[in-house]
């Protein structure tokens, strides 16, 4: 089993390398993929109750957003500020700097992130099969989570001794919704979250 293998490398101190062989894409090869990511990044739901007491805002890029910056200007020293990737640079233009920033994109989304400055109390919140490049990004805190349809669900619960998994339903902005409700935060509310269709 390599996550077997692997516990072993990361034990010995003396190895410095290791050389896995095995087939590409195969389920046992991305569990590897996984654990090697896992170990590097602290698991969100070490977070989990962290913010009892206090409103979430879940920030999406939604047409409505512009509108209510001043807003979100105004009270964000009073609530735990959640912004989807895509809103990250509005937000971070007009004087908002989020908690949290969330992706859960496979693709490259590093767009999101550039022509910024990315505040250093900014915290990123990403799925283990997150696009690579993000982990490239001068962001000084990184947290990883299980999507919850990952078939790693068990090892990763085993490793990090939390349950790792946040439900997404296949949407960031949810995504950053399950995420307050583990952080417990008492009220939770959407700013630029245009959920209607004409």
């Amino acid at each position: 089993d390599f996550i077997d293998l692997l516990r072993l490398w990361k034990a010995d101190r003396e190895t410095t390398a290791l050389i896995l062989i095995g087939e590409i894409g195969g389920t046992k090869e991305e569990a590897a993929a996984d654990y090697l990511r896992a170990a590097d990044y602290p698991m969100a739901a070490a977070l989990e109750g962290s913010g009892m007491g206090l409103p979430a805002i879940v920030i999406g890029a939604g047409p409505s957003l512009s509108g209510q910056l001043p807003l979100l200007k105004e009270v964000q020293d009073q609530a735990i500020l959640l912004a989807t990737d895509a809103s990250l640079k509005p937000l971070l233009r007009a004087g908002v700097v989020p908690d949290f920033v969330l992706s859960d994109e496979a693709i490259d989304v590093t767009d999101f992130f550039d022509e910024v400055d990315l505040p250093d109390s900014l915290s990123a919140i990403f799925p283990l099969k997150v696009c690579p490049k993000l982990f490239d990004l001068p962001l000084k805190r990184i947290w990883l989570y299980v999507e919850s349809s990952s078939p790693f669900e068990r090892v990763l619960y085993h490793l990090s001794g939390f349950n790792a998994v946040l439900p997404h339903a296949y949407s960031v902005s949810t995504t950053a919704f399950s995420f307050a409700v583990r952080l417990g935060c008492d009220r939770i509310l959407l700013a630029g979250q245009d959920l209607s269709f004409p």
